[in-house]
Parts: structure tokens; sequence; C-alpha cells
């Protein structure tokens, strides 16, 4: 196998990229395995909170209970508040979710840290990393497929067996196969930021009395939603000590998306909940405001999951498109 030659090219190097690698050196060290990532430095994302099962994953399979328990927070669960023209704040609004700590480990996630991580522990298993690099080109064959990348103003052309595509909503393989198709009708949106110096909950129920009692574990630690005709909010603590606020939103009921300063007004729509305005009392924005409108592709083309969405038909519709394209069996 020359230089340029790999058993398996993975596009994209954060958490399905990585963790990919780490798998493929881990339970077959002979491959030879190449990461193919654009961006210098991983940023925020969205994406960061565990269910149990992909915390499962994390920690039984990757092993990466060290980092987890180090750099980053558990999670507590989910947790739903609701409001009408009577409540005033937490104190007196309904309330549902976990009595007691989660039996089950799950976490609270900086995406940008996790995904360094999982990049890195990659390269120690033996992965190779190409960074920045930028796929160009593709030339898919039986088991013989051509990539061409930019790194600054060089171009290289590499092969390999198996070409991964984990550049999730990039979505480059299914674009360059015409695989990926878009529904505008769909209508959710959704807006969200990081904020510094949001109030800690669990501070606001110790001086409420009956709150208090009404929980044992920490409320903060939770996904924490607040919710609404046509939304929902969640904050999400981070280890940093940053808090991830974000609205997904009907745009046939919430008009959001259509204002011409989407951080003011997302901010008024929170201050307007008395129970979300009692956290947000005191508190900056950390980042940028991020406006996307979510659409959700009919296939999915060659992706690891880690994708808009995931769903069992689409899934089918996914493997049975990769065995007709190498006419072999997985």
């Amino acid at each position: 196998m020359g230089p340029d030659h790999y058993d398996v090219i993975i596009l994209g190097g954060a958490f399905s990229g990585a963790s990919t690698a780490i798998l493929l050196r881990r339970d077959h060290p002979q491959l030879r395995v190449l990461i193919v990532e654009k961006a210098e430095a991983f940023d925020e994302k969205v994406g960061e909170a565990t269910t149990e099962m992909s915390a499962m994953f994390l920690t039984r399979r990757l092993a990466m209970w060290h980092h987890l328990e180090a750099e980053q927070l558990p999670k507590e669960g989910l947790r739903y508040w609701f409001s009408n023209d009577k409540v005033t704040g937490h104190a007196n609004a309904s309330e549902a979710g976990g009595f007691i700590r989660s039996a089950v480990p799950a976490f609270q996630l900086r995406r940008d840290a996790l995904d360094e991580y999982l990049l890195a522990t990659a390269v120690r298993e033996g992965a190779e990393l190409l960074r920045p690099a930028k796929a160009r080109d593709v030339e898919l064959g039986d088991f013989d497929n051509k990539l061409t990348i930019e790194m600054g103003d060089y171009v290289r052309e590499l092969r390999c067996r198996w070409l991964l595509d984990a550049t999730g909503r990039v979505n480059f393989l299914s674009r360059r196969l015409g695989l990926l198709e878009r529904n505008e009708e769909h209508p959710v949106a959704a807006i969200w930021c990081r904020w510094k110096d949001v109030r800690h909950i669990d501070d606001i129920a110790a001086r409420a009395g009956d709150l208090a009692s009404r929980n044992v574990s920490s409320r903060r630690l939770a996904t924490n939603h607040y919710t609404g005709f046509g939304y929902w909010i969640w904050v999400i603590p981070l280890g940093n000590g940053e808090t991830s606020i974000g609205i997904v939103f009907d745009k046939r009921l919430i008009d959001l998306h259509h204002s011409k300063d989407r951080a003011t007004d997302f901010i008024a729509f929170m201050n307007a909940i008395p129970s979300l305005a009692e956290l947000l009392d005191g508190a900056l924005t950390a980042a940028r405001v991020e406006h996307t409108v979510e659409f959700y592709p009919a296939h999915h083309g060659f992706a690891v999951p880690d994708n808009d969405t995931y769903d069992p038909v689409a899934s089918d519709r996914h493997w049975e498109a990769l065995r007709r394209l190498y006419q072999a069996r997985l």
C-alpha cells in the first residue's frame, strides 16, 4: 500500500469521525485509517446533552470515563417547567422531573472539548490525521475510491478502500451523490447561544422553601426545558461555567425566525417567561446567537450517525444504497 493509499478515509474528525477511527484501530489495528478534518479547532455546537444510551457508548465502548468525569458535567435526566398567567417563577410553576439522582450515567457536554479529546485519542490509537484539510472532490469505485483534498494552496489525491462521511450537516457524500433531499415545508426552527452568570436554580430553590423540598437531586444538572404553546427552551449547564440556552419553535406559531434583531428578540422572548427570567437576571450572552432553520433530509447517504436526524426507514435506505454502490455484502 502506497503512502497515499488507505484502508479507510474518514471525512470529519469530530465525535462520529473520531469515534469511528478509535473503534476501527482498536478492533482492527492492521487497518490504515486516515481522518481528514477541515477545522483547525472545533467550535461550540449543539448536541450538548447525552442520552443514557449514548453515555453508555462513550463510557463502556469508547472508555472515555476519565475525560467525562474530569472535564464535563454529569446530567441529571430531563426536567420540564410549565407556566400560565398565574406563574411568577419556579416556586409556583408546574414541574416534571426526577426526584432523586439518576442511577444511569449521562453527561452535559462541551462539544468542542469532547471532540478535541476524541480526535486526539484516535491519533494515539494509530489513526493518521490531516488537519486542516478540506475534501474537494471524490470519485467512488469498486473498493477503490479517489479523494481530492485541499491543504492551503496544496492539492493532494488520496485513495482508499472505504470512504466514510462524518461531516454531519455538511453531508459531503450525500450531496455529491444526489442522495440528499430538502424538506422545505418542515416548520421547525431553532435559535441558541451560550450565557455567562446564569443564576443557579438549586440556590433559587434553597431560598424558596417548598421548592427545595420537592426535589433531592440537582435541578441545575438536568436538561431543563421551559415549555409553551409552539416552543420549548432548553437550558444546559456546561463544565466551563457557561450555560447553553436555545429555543426550538414552530414557525407557524412563533415568528422569531423573521426577526431583524434575533439576539434582542430572543432575549425578550425568554424574559417574558417568569421562571426562565429568574435564571437570566444579571446574565450576559457569552457567544453569538445562532439561528438555524431545521431541515430533515429524506435520504441520509453514506454518513455515520451524527447527522441531522435518524430514523429506521432512512437507515434502511442508507445501507441499501451503500450495498448497491459497492456491489458487495457487508
